[in-house]
């Protein structure tokens, strides 16, 4: 899409065009929260178990405001008795919930979700976009000033280009999605790119916005006023105008998270030889599914995430054919955003996270071991693999290194 000039589009000033490439916003109806959450999920979210491409981010950002406002009040403790036995039942959970918490996102526990759901919840939280940052607009406007939708459209525009402005993000690239009255109007802004590689425009999208608060709180006084025809004295910016990732508040259900059986010992990665004079040759590396497959060392341990399958889009792969020695699914690390990932697990940068055990702090740090469709890399020169669609990759381990252990 060409991008659109906007000009300097003041403050206040209504646009009198439609701009050409933009498409009209449908404003959706207020949700209730009180329905059960498949129900909410199935009624609202469109083709939320066969998502198309095109529907994807939509999906994940509706998602993150139905979890958001169906279990407000309801976030997860982990200091609480019922919650420490839970965390010593699964092993891998703590670990997994700090890394979430520590990026700041809400963290909720839910063991009544069923498998399908779960699953495809599991496929919109672990993907590379899910990190990235969106802006929600919630604006005080009554619903009587809603129904003019050319009115509305027209305000959304103007909305975008005062982003644009600020950002100098391309127009085509602010995507406006999860248009609804909620006794007042809402949408969220995300950045939609157009190629998949690792930048820094997130952080700066955020920082921008924060920069700016002062410029975009008259620009919203305005903007109320014209609605609501009357003078604004004051708004608070905070509630008008939040930043937040694409997914920010996640539901687990442990049981169906992660699978024990396939656990694996601290030091038990690789292939070992024993001899009775020579000890144990550990062999470090092995060809699986036509690449070199890279053990961790002995410092790594693993906890099991349990796989049904694997969909991408309306197309379902079974974990025998994933995992099969024939199969064009090749094994590699991620970092748990997935913005890296590689054959070697040394390629990876990975934060120290504390843990207090047996009444001492021990060190760790956590990525993931992933399966990843061959067929979708479009680079692996160089110590990062670069993938045509992220869809095509999932963790089925996560890994954790025992930093004060020797190698």
């Amino acid at each position: 899409m060409e991008e659109i000039d906007f000009g300097e589009t003041p403050e206040g000033d209504e646009l009198d065009y439609i701009p050409i490439g933009i498409k009209d916003y449908k404003i959706e109806e207020k949700i209730d929260f009180r329905k059960p959450f498949k129900e909410l999920l199935e009624n609202n979210i469109k083709n939320f178990l066969n998502p198309k491409k095109e529907d994807f981010i939509d999906n994940q950002v509706l998602i993150d405001y139905i979890i958001e406002e169906k279990y407000k009040g309801k976030e997860f403790n982990m200091e609480l008795p019922q919650s420490l036995i839970l965390l010593k039942n699964f092993k891998g959970l703590k670990e997994l919930l700090m890394y979430y918490k520590s990026e700041g996102n809400k963290i909720y526990i839910d063991n009544s979700i069923e498998t399908d759901i779960y699953y495809q919840l599991q496929h919109y939280y672990f993907q590379k976009n899910s990190s990235e940052i969106k802006i929600r607009i919630n604006l005080d406007i009554k619903d009587n000033n809603l129904k003019d939708q050319k009115k509305i459209n027209k305000l959304i525009y103007r909305i975008i280009a005062k982003i644009h402005k600020i950002t100098e993000i391309p127009i085509n690239e602010l995507y406006v999605t999860n248009i609804r009255k909620n006794n007042c109007l809402l949408f969220d802004i995300v950045r939609k790119k157009f190629n998949n590689k690792n930048d820094e425009d997130g952080k700066s999208f955020q920082e921008l916005i924060e920069k700016n608060k002062e410029n975009l709180k008259y620009f919203f006084k305005q903007i109320i006023s014209e609605f609501e025809n009357k003078i604004i004295y004051s708004i608070d910016i905070d509630e008008i105008i939040k930043v937040r990732k694409v997914i920010n508040n996640y539901i687990f259900n442990p049981a169906l998270l992660l699978e024990q059986k396939y656990n694996k010992q601290i030091g038990s990665f690789g292939l070992y030889k024993k001899y009775i004079f020579f000890g144990e040759d550990n062999l470090k590396e092995k060809k699986k599914n036509g690449k070199i497959y890279y053990y961790p060392n002995k410092r790594w341990e693993g906890f099991g995430l349990r796989i049904s399958y694997h969909q991408v889009y309306d197309k379902v792969f079974w974990p025998d054919e994933i995992f099969s020695s024939e199969s064009d699914w090749c094994i590699c690390y991620s970092d748990l955003s997935f913005h890296q990932i590689s054959y070697k697990i040394d390629n990876i940068k990975r934060d120290t996270y504390y843990i207090l055990e047996k009444d001492k702090y021990s060190r760790y740090s956590l990525c993931f071991q992933c399966k990843i469709n061959k067929k979708n890399i479009i680079n692996e020169r160089g110590p990062y693999i670069e993938m045509n669609d992220y869809n095509y990759i999932f963790p089925y381990r996560l890994l954790k290194e025992n930093l004060d252990l020797e190698n």
